[in-house]
């Protein structure tokens, strides 16, 4: 199968697609329907939750820049708002559209619609989208595959099938001597996971749309957030079934976890009369620090002419700042989960982030007051021993703040994460929005400024957008800070970002146009404090043929369902099917630019209908879409 296989859009049969006018409050009759599953073992049924009705098109402005893609977003009563973000996308110049709720925009409310634009620069590989308020992640999430440019290879031998994987159950078939590329997504909430394919060793050859140099190992280690490209080499044909699985590694003192392995299938082609039951694969123990940290430490750049490691060399900003879980006083109408009656937190630097009414990045643009502070601090309040087993009680609690950290353009920054024992030590999964990163340095203990430098790796650090910062350790990363805008910055557990183990870089504005944060787009949501501005909710005006999409297309792009406690399925109105389990993805989906300054009115959208969050039902193959359930893109 070729790696980009040729399109002609001209001759590819053409289907009217449908017009969609629902009325608020209510979903469209056709977006929720039964489809087939086909799989690898038969054909299942499940409830479609989530549909994309319109192709996008694109203007090419040149080599890996403004590749762009439009959706329509759209939250359905009952009254619950939604917002979407891509994980890792850059979104060069345009955090409008980036997702985190009251950082860069108000969530959208029931009712009401938002056209996000999704600008790709430099990424290449897999991502994933998901809803970024508070715990909706659990269930609406998928994958975004960012495929080379056209006429370009991988940098790696050339798998015979991708295969976007959820760590769930469900049943893959290969072809003995075949190599396969497993594209990986952690998109669980709390649980950093192990993962292995029995008698099968796995080889990393990408980390969060960024490429490594090949690194073997029989077991990854994925933090929430993290996506990986394994490829996978079918050499073990003679038994004909062998268990891939995923389990959990924690090692905080005192964590509750869900202790079990989760586990799918790879299975032989031309392998039918199944005698015993498939081996596990060897995974480290749930709390084997050591096997976590080896191998996420172990990951290089591919640092080759065509994907060069540009680290920041001459640092002109340092920052250090602990992230810690806090106690708090607990009044009876909280829940008291901390110990000795308090409520649980988490901070960085000593202060909690409080979500303000009204979103960071408006409030910045216009010049309003009162909304938050520019007083983050480069260095924690007070020094003490972050990493002792025993410390004062007064350390756990923390300020509570809407607190921001201002950068010059272009700032070459390090910052440096040091985890702490407050209340409980664990693993921090920190991931920035805005920003690919490079990981120069890690260890455990107290981070020692003078000494610990000169052990930097400056020559081939991974790039990653997510990162874990071992427990009762440190990690120091490096950025150039040239992307102008408000971007978040915070732990990737759930229950640490709502406790306030967060902060927001505001990157000014550099000297030439290009330089400079974009406009906001006209239909921005408003705060649902000022009611007065809530405006009509809008919907695509126009369709464009997939005939009239520019033949010159470079690059392509895939949205994939992620299975986990949702199935969702993508449906083009090209008459595509839908997509087939995670074996066979989605359509692939054009994306692109235009040369315009300005974020443009596309001529061609992806209009997503809706998306539910799902119950599990009694049949897990087959989740029922709750009528009572909010409504997510």
């Amino acid at each position: 199968m070729p790696l980009l296989p040729p399109r002609n859009p001209r001759t590819e049969q053409q289907t009217p697609s449908p017009t969609y006018a629902p009325q608020i409050g209510k979903l469209p009759e056709d977006a929720l329907q039964d489809r087939d599953f086909p799989e690898a073992f038969g054909s299942i049924s499940r409830r479609q939750c989530l549909e994309v009705t319109k192709s996008p098109s694109w203007t090419p402005r040149g080599s890996r820049e403004s590749r762009r893609i439009f959706s329509e977003i759209f939250s359905f009563p009952p009254p619950s708002p939604s917002i979407n973000t891509t994980h890792g996308v850059k979104q060069p110049r345009n955090p409008w559209t980036d997702g985190p709720e009251y950082v860069t925009q108000c969530p959208i409310q029931p009712g009401h619609n938002f056209s996000q634009t999704v600008i790709f620069s430099e990424e290449e590989g897999t991502l994933w989208w998901h809803a970024h308020s508070d715990w909706s992640r659990a269930t609406v999430h998928g994958a975004i595959i960012i495929y080379p440019e056209r006429g370009a290879t991988y940098p790696f031998h050339q798998p015979v099938a991708e295969i976007p994987i959820i760590l769930g159950t469900f049943k893959v078939k290969v072809t003995y001597g075949k190599t396969y590329l497993l594209r990986i997504i952690n998109a669980d909430l709390n649980e950093i996971l192990f993962f292995g394919v029995a008698k099968h060793k796995l080889t990393v050859v990408g980390t969060d749309a960024s490429y490594t140099k090949p690194l073997t190992r029989d077991y990854i280690a994925i933090s929430p957030g993290q996506t990986m490209d394994c490829l996978l080499h079918a050499d073990q044909g003679e038994h004909g079934r062998y268990y891939m699985a995923a389990r959990a590694y924690v090692n905080g003192v005192g964590v509750s976890f869900d202790n079990t392995t989760t586990t799918g299938i790879i299975r032989y082609e031309g392998y039918s009369s199944p005698s015993s039951t498939p081996s596990l694969p060897y995974l480290p123990y749930y709390n084997d620090t050591s096997a976590a940290v080896n191998f996420t430490y172990s990951l290089r750049s591919l640092d080759s002419e065509s994907h060069p490691a540009s680290v920041p060399l001459n640092i002109t900003k340092r920052i250090i700042t602990t992230i810690s879980v806090n106690a708090f006083p607990c009044n009876g109408n909280q829940t008291c989960a901390g110990p000795n009656g308090t409520r649980l937190g988490a901070s960085m630097n000593n202060i909690s982030f409080v979500n303000p009414t009204f979103d960071i990045l408006e409030a910045y643009y216009y010049g309003n007051r009162g909304v938050f502070g520019k007083n983050f601090p480069s260095r924690p309040p007070f020094t003490f021993n972050y990493t002792a087993d025993i410390l004062p009680l007064e350390l756990e609690i923390a300020k509570r703040g809407t607190t921001t950290k201002v950068l010059e353009y272009d700032t070459s920054v390090e910052l440096v994460l040091q985890g702490t024992n407050l209340v409980a030590g664990i693993d921090h999964p920190m991931h920035l929005h805005g920003f690919s990163f490079y990981v120069v340095g890690h260890g455990f203990g107290n981070f020692d400024e003078r000494n610990h430098t000169s052990g930097y790796n400056l020559v081939d650090p991974p790039l990653r957008n997510t990162i874990g910062v071992p427990r009762n350790g440190w990690t120091a990363i490096r950025f150039k800070a040239d992307n102008p805008g408000v971007w978040f910055i915070h732990c990737h557990f759930e229950r640490h970002l709502v406790w306030g183990m967060n902060t927001v870089f505001i990157v000014k504005n550099g000297r030439r146009p290009d330089q400079m944060l974009l406009p906001p787009p006209p239909d921005m949501p408003p705060s649902p404090k000022i009611t007065e501005y809530l405006a009509r909710p809008r919907f695509p005006p126009r369709y464009t043929p997939l005939h009239r999409l520019s033949p010159s297309i470079k690059y392509t792009t895939r949205f994939a369902p992620l299975y986990s406690f949702t199935h969702f399925c993508t449906l083009l109105h090209t008459a595509y099917s839908c997509s087939r389990s995670l074996v066979h993805a989605s359509p692939d989906l054009s994306i692109g630019g235009a040369s315009s300054d300005i974020l443009p009115t596309p001529s061609d959208e992806l209009f997503v209908v809706a998306g539910t969050e799902v119950k599990r039902s009694p049949d897990p193959s087959y989740p029922t879409c709750s009528s009572s359930s909010t409504w997510w893109y």
